[in-house]
């Protein structure tokens, strides 16, 4: 692209990835954030435990 700003920029709305999005593009870029952009959902149903698990289980 010969001008960086024709770019757009889309992220998920958690909180990491709009982090991420303002640290490579600088925090006054225009973003489009949506949870439609979500990888997935950490919730595994209405009745999960509401606990934390490390990453390799």
């Amino acid at each position: 692209m010969e001008d960086p700003d024709d770019i757009a920029v889309f992220a998920s709305s958690i909180n990491r990835a709009k982090a991420t999005a303002h640290y490579i593009f600088g925090a006054d870029r225009e973003m489009t954030v949506s949870p439609d952009f979500r990888e997935f959902e950490t919730a595994m149903g209405k009745h999960s435990p509401n606990m934390s698990m490390p990453i390799k289980f």
